[in-house]
């Protein structure tokens, strides 16, 4: 018998299919039987034994490191007496998740909006409204601006976090979840406007259907997100770093200019509701 592994490496939360562990019959003359038990917290997620030649699916990936598996095959065939493997086994290396570069950077343009492309601002300033809490930092960790909390219990639930934006930038703030959980923001236009809000795997995600992007709403007064570990919409994954991105724009990249003309300001507001 002649056994292979596909694929022979993993990484966690690519979203690749599960390894496969396949057997070949290579006599037969005789009937062989195989049988797959992994250990480290694997299964077998099809048949549990296979006669002549076959595959093994195995369970997703869930752990990095180094796995070994290892068929155990016998033969009731007259005239065969043992079942020769080769080789002896096949493993499996799975790699971590991959860093997600969260440092900012004026250079990191979103998506075109009508082929206008908007800068990533680094830093400014966030009002907790109707509070008198204020933060002026960089802007590219939710949780720091968010009270230095984490997903999905952040600081200020039912407050307003008010961004005030360049005229041509966006604001993407990086959140890894750890636990389960969920979080909503809904557009409050008593402090800003709703603007162009998204939830990506990467920075700048501004329009449907780009690259990273997961979820998109463009500017409107009753823009909502609702970010969960077990949506079928905004959903994330524990592990997983993602971007909330904020940009004072329409789909077709005008700045809106909160309580003036548009594409008369050189800043403007984006507000916010947190619930959770």
């Amino acid at each position: 018998m002649s056994i292979s592994i596909s694929p022979t490496t993993y990484t966690l939360g690519s979203n690749a299919a599960a390894p496969v562990v396949s057997v070949t019959n290579n006599t037969p003359a005789a009937t062989v039987t195989c049988t797959l038990n992994p250990t480290n917290g694997f299964t077998v997620t099809s048949a549990g034994s296979i006669t002549g030649s076959g595959t093994f699916a195995l369970s997703t990936p869930t752990t990095q490191g180094s796995f070994t598996f290892t068929p155990t095959c016998t033969t009731s065939t007259s005239g065969y007496t043992s079942v020769l493997v080769s080789p002896g086994s096949v493993s499996l290396q799975v790699n971590p998740v991959p860093p997600v570069n969260t440092g900012c950077d004026a250079t990191q343009l979103s998506t075109p909006l009508n082929g206008i492309t908007l800068k990533r601002q680094c830093s400014g300033a966030v009002n907790i409204m109707p509070s008198s809490i204020a933060y002026n930092n960089a802007l590219t960790d939710l949780g720091t601006v968010l009270g230095n909390s984490s997903f999905p219990a952040y600081k200020y639930a039912g407050y307003s976090p008010t961004f005030t934006i360049q005229s041509g930038y966006y604001v993407a703030l990086a959140f890894t979840p750890q636990v389960s959980g969920a979080f909503q923001l809904v557009a409050n236009t008593s402090y800003g406007d709703g603007g162009t809000i998204s939830l990506s795997t990467m920075p700048g995600a501004l329009t449907r259907g780009s690259a990273g992007a997961i979820c998109v709403q463009n500017a409107n007064a009753s823009n909502s997100l609702y970010i969960s570990t077990s949506s079928t919409t905004c959903q994330v994954t524990v592990g997983t770093t993602y971007f909330i991105n904020f940009a004072d724009t329409n789909i077709n990249g005008d700045s809106l200019c909160y309580n003036s003309g548009p594409g008369t300001c050189g800043n403007s507001t984006v507000s916010y509701t947190l619930y959770r």
